[in-house]
């Protein structure tokens, strides 16, 4: 699967009314038993790949050591890979949007960015938070392929913000 293509099929798991399972691997071999299984496409886990380097989850991971474990997994399976990659590695837009563009080159489909100011569980203002979504998302529409960028508002789970903040963050 060529990485123009990657984001395309990918997007087109994705249909109103028809959902399907995002599988998260951990590593190379758990990635090759998901697809083995039936999976359509795989994600890789922030959590799982700090834990498989015996770190704790929310940003212990530099975004080097993400990149290249997201090669691995996309080298060792032919559906597409999604990378959870966590508030994109920085606080500012630009490093959102390089971030977007290095994620294409390294041969994933996708990837999601939460709203976290990592290492720290509060979510970033919601003017900052639309700023680095707006940039990665202007980041993704130039490349020359298909990625599928998912902004994620991790303030309700963390129970930081309510649904309505979340809507307000997801659609500004």
């Amino acid at each position: 699967m060529t990485d123009t293509n990657r984001g395309t099929a990918f997007r087109a798991l994705h249909q109103k009314g028809n959902p399907f399972i995002l599988a998260n691997a951990w590593d190379i071999g758990s990635a090759k038993m998901l697809a083995a299984l039936g999976a359509e496409a795989i994600a890789t886990s922030s959590a799982a790949h700090a834990f498989t380097l015996g770190r704790p989850d929310m940003g212990h991971v530099t975004r080097d050591e993400a990149l290249a474990h997201a090669q691995d997994l996309v080298a060792a399976v032919n559906v597409p890979v999604s990378g959870d990659f966590e508030n994109g590695f920085g606080d500012d837009p630009d490093t959102c949007a390089e971030t977007v563009k290095l994620a294409y080159e390294a041969g994933l489909a996708g990837i999601s960015i939460e709203d976290t100011a990592l290492p720290d569980a509060k979510p970033y203002a919601r003017d900052k938070a639309i700023e680095r979504i707006r940039a990665a998302a202007a980041a993704a529409r130039a490349l020359p392929g298909d990625f599928v960028l998912v902004a994620r508002a991790d303030g309700v789970m963390n129970g930081q913000y309510n649904l309505s903040e979340a809507m307000a963050r997801l659609t500004g």
